[in-house]
């Protein structure tokens, strides 16, 4: 023990001094160390967080987008597919006339989540339904509006053609030089292109009253498919909102939406009723 603190004795001051100055710079060094590997952790937890909050506003932004798009295409594909079987319906495309809302379905499915999702391709698939049905019903209606299309160029024909007949015989009746055989052709002519006339606007006005039977049954039909869609539909609008973060009474819509078709079939049934009466 003796030996050993002469030994130390020996050891100069200055030699203390800078083995102690090793000793608090090493010390230094690994305090320096842990802060900076703790405030790496930190930093490292906040550009996680950073970028991950990016992502949801990313998101949010994406989907506020799509999401408001498409709630804007459904009440047009409804009232589209209320018309298809309108008058005019032979100039309607449903590939063409519906691509926005294709498309906007398609986009929703590619963003929405899993619970949302799911909803979304329930009422894609009852849409889908719903128009291949609505096509094949409003058939008979498009085949009669053809028909009426054929007649009515038929009567303007035949009319055209007694207008013309009309003309020269007051030509005929105003000239010096009256030719009875020429006036007996031209009222033969008045005769019948006036009869044909005559039998096709009857024709017409049959197919008239046949197409508006036909298209009320359509639409009494699409009413009654409609509703339950409209359901679903609103239960889609419901979670889209919540994605959305917009404050939603589910409840309340969904009594209102019940209420207000409820209102709009009724109103419906009585204007076809008397359309019919």
């Amino acid at each position: 023990m003796e030996e050993a603190k002469a030994f130390l004795d020996l050891i100069p001051a200055a030699v203390w001094t800078g083995f102690f100055a090793i000793i608090g710079a090493l010390l230094a060094f690994k305090a320096a160390t842990i802060s900076n590997n703790g405030n790496n952790v930190r930093l490292n937890a906040q550009l996680k967080h950073d970028a991950e909050q990016k992502h949801i506003e990313r998101m949010y932004a994406i989907r506020r987008e799509i999401y408001l798009e498409a709630i804007g295409e459904y009440p047009k594909a409804g009232a589209y597919l209320a018309s298809y079987a309108g008058l005019d319906s032979l100039e309607k495309d449903i590939g063409r006339d519906l691509h926005s809302f294709f498309i906007a379905s398609a986009k929703l499915s590619l963003v929405a989540p899993p619970k949302t999702q799911e909803v979304l391709e329930k009422l894609g698939l009852q849409y889908s339904m719903l128009i291949f049905g609505v096509m094949q019903r409003a058939e008979p209606a498009r085949e009669i509006l053809r028909s009426i299309k054929t007649y009515e160029a038929l009567c303007n024909q035949y009319d055209e053609h007694v207008q013309r007949v009309l003309l020269k015989m007051n030509e005929l009746s105003e000239s010096a030089s009256f030719n009875s055989q020429q006036s007996e052709a031209l009222q033969s002519s008045f005769e019948f292109f006036s009869t044909q006339a005559e039998k096709f606007k009857e024709v017409c006005g049959s197919e008239k009253a046949k197409f508006h039977e036909v298209s009320t049954d359509f639409m009494k039909q699409l009413m009654l498919e409609m509703r339950p869609l409209n359901l679903l539909q609103t239960e889609a609008i419901i979670l889209l909102r919540e994605d959305l973060k917009i404050e939603t009474d589910a409840v309340s819509m969904r009594q209102r939406m019940d209420a207000n078709l409820s209102d709009v079939f009724k109103a419906a049934n009585n204007i076809m009723s008397n359309s019919l009466a």
